[in-house]
């Protein structure tokens, strides 16, 4: 019969435990389950800068392999070939931010160059109507 059993106190170590402690001992997860997730603490900060510092990789990975998609370049597809299906998949998931400020930076850098030639032909300008040939 299973009758409902009730701890009043327990001694460990040559300490005494009251109920709640003797309990709260017991609903404890195994100590190889408490390992691994003590392993897996210490490893987190490491796994998440490993996963940054190959985001620029996998970026460039994947504008090559696109690159090569459009333009019909066979050894750069068969490098993307050898790429995992799941690193794949993350990578273009990661990599759309890490693209839109790539295109932006672009954009920019365009617009600066623009500007600057734009100056140097109006300086060109200003310069042949100071002096009249």
């Amino acid at each position: 019969s299973r009758l409902p059993l009730v701890i009043h106190g327990a001694v460990m170590d040559g300490q005494v435990l009251s109920g709640d402690q003797v309990v709260s001992l017991a609903t404890l997860p195994p100590r190889n389950e408490l390992l691994a997730r003590l392993l897996g603490q210490m490893q987190a900060p490491i796994t998440g800068l490993a996963t940054v510092l190959s985001a620029p990789l996998r970026g460039l990975v994947t504008v090559l392999q696109r690159a090569s998609e459009q333009g019909g370049d066979a050894p750069a597809a068969a490098v993307a070939e050898e790429e995992p299906v799941a690193e794949a998949a993350e990578a273009t998931a990661e990599e759309q931010p890490v693209a839109e400020a790539a295109e932006t930076a672009a954009e920019e850098e365009t617009t600066e160059d623009n500007q600057a030639e734009e100056s140097a032909t109006e300086e060109a300008e200003a310069s042949e109507s100071d002096n009249p040939a």
